[in-house]
């Protein structure tokens, strides 16, 4: 009988145990958990990056302005530790004088670790991190042309001009004078939300002229390649697709965000049809065709010098330190209010 009971009592507190809520995350999201990551800076080159400010802070709750404040030095090694309660996430700017500034942005939560949280810690603890700090070594004048500008469609189904120096097409669609590629717009559209669009690229009109897709350094002030590279595999033709239909979710194929083309235009060739002359560029993502309305280029950097292939346009250079100058006043102006 007494063993009968006992039995009893055990699966009692067994069910009791298996019935209680496991907190751990709820009080780690709401109270905070111990983080530690451990920076490493290098340059282009691998090369440690010592000197580096580090500013920034972590989440404490869920409030805008809860969170604790993160500063410091990288060490000579280039290396520094993040370390203390967070509830959710840490972003930190790194700057150094003659450097493009990064940016870090770390979230506890992953649902990839498990358990997620040890000992009150969020894991995995102490994570290295290794993040570059691009310098800034040669920023040339170049045509520059940002804020994602949208260009009316002036004609569907015939190759049109499109000039990079200029930023505009062809005459007599626009001001353009070179063509450094071609451009031609589909569209077929059954009812308002059935239709399909296409937007061809071509760099057939110049020998040896082509683009290659990059992935953007989005931690960075300088997202691109310092130069183009001369011995890739240009593509002279891509083709761009948007298609949408009813109850069936849109489905594109333009140039993302997070990429971005290096190109080669106004090429020349010698009486051999090798290539002897040719200009660079690159053109950011987003890049899409978004009906009647228009085309948006996000941005594009255009290198007027023949044969160089260099893509460090001086603008984003300029930018990059006017951005670190705001950041440092706004610095100054805080610390003079405590």
């Amino acid at each position: 009988m007494i063993i009968a009971i006992v039995a009893i009592l055990v699966s009692v507190l067994q069910y009791c145990l298996a019935a209680t809520p496991d907190l751990t995350l709820y009080n780690a999201t709401t109270y905070g958990a111990e983080v530690r990551v451990v920076l490493h800076l290098i340059d282009q080159d691998g090369n440690p990056v010592s000197g580096a400010l580090i500013t920034g802070g972590m989440t404490t709750g869920g409030g805008i302005n809860d969170y604790s404040e993160v500063h410091g030095i990288s060490d000579r090694h280039g290396v520094f530790t993040i370390k203390g309660k967070c509830t959710d996430f840490l972003r930190c700017t790194i700057e150094k004088d003659g450097y493009y500034s990064s940016e870090f942005k770390y979230y506890c939560y992953r649902k990839d670790i498990s358990p997620v949280i040890v000992d009150k810690k969020w894991q995995p603890y102490g994570l290295f991190e290794t993040i570059m700090l691009k310098e800034i070594i040669n920023p040339q004048p170049m045509a520059f042309n940002g804020g994602q500008k949208s260009f009316a469609i002036p004609a569907l189904g015939t190759w049109i001009g499109f000039d990079c120096l200029l930023f505009d097409f062809n005459y007599p669609f626009g001001h353009g004078e070179e063509a450094d590629f071609l451009l031609r717009f589909t569209l077929n559209r059954t009812a308002r939300n059935d239709y399909h669009m296409t937007m061809e690229v071509s760099f057939t009109n110049h020998p040896h002229a082509g683009a290659y897709l990059a992935p953007k350094d989005t931690f960075s002030d300088f997202q691109s390649v310092y130069c183009a590279d001369t011995n890739a595999s240009f593509i002279s033709n891509l083709t761009y697709k948007y298609d949408r239909s009813p109850g069936i979710r849109a489905k594109t194929t333009e140039l993302d965000e997070n990429h971005y083309l290096v190109f080669r235009t106004r090429t020349h060739t010698n009486e051999m049809g090798r290539l002897c002359s040719a200009h660079y560029g690159k053109l950011y993502g987003k890049w899409n065709y978004v009906g009647p309305k228009g085309m948006n280029i996000d941005q594009m950097v255009f290198n007027p010098n023949p044969n160089d292939s260099n893509l460090e346009d001086e603008h984003t250079a300029n930018y990059s330190r006017m951005l670190k100058s705001q950041r440092q006043e706004l610095r100054l102006r805080s610390m003079q209010r405590k």
